[in-house]
């Protein structure tokens, strides 16, 4: 039956024959817990010291601005569970689960809500065995909300595959998302854990997005892409996992975000 009650903590009930129900009905769910105020979870912001340009944010290591390692049980992630998915803590670990009809994608936001236009967002995530091909372990950068939302989302599948696929609009947590870019690395998520680093820097003409993936350190693409419009001050990170039937059970033992221009 999808899932209804994730889908529904998130957007409100929405009757039969909504674009959700929709959506569902396609056959591929886009599921997130509801939003959670930032706890305490370790953060540390840093002052600017100097002006840095696009160029410097793609090499930079920037200044942490949050960082987890999933012992603190309030830090401010969801902790919730439905019908077919669950966001979870457990001693040390982060844990995405799902039991899915269709190939759906389970998100949870970052605790650290302040916008950056320059963001590094790296987790180092495994993923359970019996994982289809089309699984995987991932990382997000969005921005804005309703019509305005812009959502990149950094992929890595059980079969090698890496992805960078883009999302916008108020349904974009349903519509199917666009590629932007894909390939295969030497890598696959797997039950060994394995780190995703993902930038997100904005670029001046205000639309367009300098995108950079690297998995275990090893940069696979650099590129940039263009959206109608980037709305508000910058972006947050989240984690993802991509799960195909039957089910699988991602999970994340640290995350980390960076602001790459302090």
């Amino acid at each position: 039956a999808g899932l209804v009650p994730a889908i529904a903590l998130d957007f409100g009930l929405r009757p039969a024959g909504s674009p959700i129900e929709q959506a569902r009905s396609a056959g591929r769910s886009r599921s997130r817990p509801p939003a959670r105020r930032r706890g305490r979870a370790r953060a540390r912001i840093c002052r600017r010291t100097a002006q840095r340009t696009h160029a410097d944010a793609a090499t930079s290591a920037g200044a942490v601005v949050f960082s987890d390692d999933f012992h603190d049980w309030n830090s401010g992630w969801a902790n919730e569970v439905s019908t077919d998915a669950a966001w979870a803590f457990w001693p040390g670990t982060y844990k995405l689960s799902a039991k899915p009809a269709a190939q759906t994608d389970l998100f949870a936001v970052s605790p650290y809500r302040e916008p950056v236009q320059a963001l590094a967002v790296t987790a180092t995530e495994s993923i359970s065995a019996e994982a289809s091909a089309t699984s995987g372990i991932g990382v997000v950068c969005r921005r804005g909300s309703g019509d305005s939302r812009v959502q990149y989302e950094f992929l890595l599948k059980t079969s090698g595959k890496w992805a960078i696929d883009v999302r916008t609009g108020a349904g974009a947590m349903l519509n199917f998302p666009r590629q932007v870019r894909g390939g295969h690395s030497g890598i696959a998520a797997g039950t060994t854990p394995v780190s995703l680093s993902a930038r997100c820097i904005s670029l001046d003409d205000g639309v367009s997005t300098r995108l950079i993936l690297a998995i275990d350190g090893a940069t696979v693409v650099d590129m940039t892409d263009t959206a109608a419009s980037l709305p508000d001050f910058g972006w947050i990170g989240e984690l993802e996992a991509s799960i195909g039937p039957p089910s699988a059970t991602v999970t994340a033992t640290s995350f980390e975000e960076r602001d790459l221009y302090r």
